[in-house]
């Protein structure tokens, strides 16, 4: 969690150093603005900043659920039906990992401005950011769910009163939030841009939905642990 804690600061400093050029990128895009003299030049660095974010974002994510794993482990590791249980949730996570880092938009952030402008603005391009978007998010708020298992099913097999198996289960429940967090960051755009994919995905927005997702993760994390013990 101290590293999550560090991967944090550095999203918000490169925040700092470039969300302006997200914004005025997307106000040129809307036409709200006038283009600048220096667009060219700004935009790689807009894009290279919401590269930097999203693989902060997304190491960040799976490093809570890498937490909240080990956490688990250690709470029910003499249990062998749990334990077999732990495994598949963990390579389950772990494969979802996998496949965030691919679906990762390296074309379409790190090209020359002839790819950006000519190849990534095609129907074909946007159409597999917004599937990338859905698979990352459901198998985002899958990964959740199956990780918010494990101590329910712990605490239901252990000897505990009923009142405290319901305000433990309600404590580790506040996991939901993170998962309610990644549904929505995946439904938000949708309708007509993502239906005829004749317009990209608000950067803003984005970038916007994952720290959410992401400070809400750690949060639910450092807000459960101390309970348990």
């Amino acid at each position: 969690m101290l590293i999550v804690l560090g991967m944090i600061l550095a999203s918000a400093i490169v925040a700092q150093l470039r969300l302006h050029y997200v914004y005025m990128m997307e106000d040129v895009g809307n036409g709200l603005i006038p283009m600048p003299p220096t667009f060219m030049e700004d935009v790689p660095k807009a894009l290279l900043g919401v590269f930097a974010q999203g693989l902060l974002g997304s190491i960040g994510v799976y490093a809570v659920k890498l937490s909240f794993l080990l956490f688990f482990y250690r709470l029910g590791n003499q249990i062998t039906s749990y334990l077999v249980f732990w495994w598949c949730v963990a390579l389950v996570t772990l494969a979802s990992f996998g496949v965030t880092m691919g679906l990762l938009e390296y074309k379409c952030m790190l090209s020359g401005l002839e790819v950006i402008f000519f190849e990534c603005t095609s129907k074909t391009d946007i159409a597999r950011e917004w599937r990338n978007m859905i698979i990352y998010c459901t198998l985002d708020a899958f990964s959740d769910v199956l990780i918010l298992c494990l101590p329910i099913a712990l605490l239901w097999n252990i000897r505990l009163t009923m009142r405290k198996r319901l305000l433990l289960s309600a404590v580790f429940s506040l996991t939901l939030f993170t998962v309610a967090v990644t549904i929505i960051r995946g439904t938000i755009h949708h309708g007509r841009i993502a239906s005829d994919f004749t317009q990209s995905m608000n950067i803003g927005w984005v970038w916007f939905w994952l720290s959410v997702e992401f400070f809400t993760g750690s949060f639910s994390h450092t807000s459960t642990s101390p309970d348990v013990y």
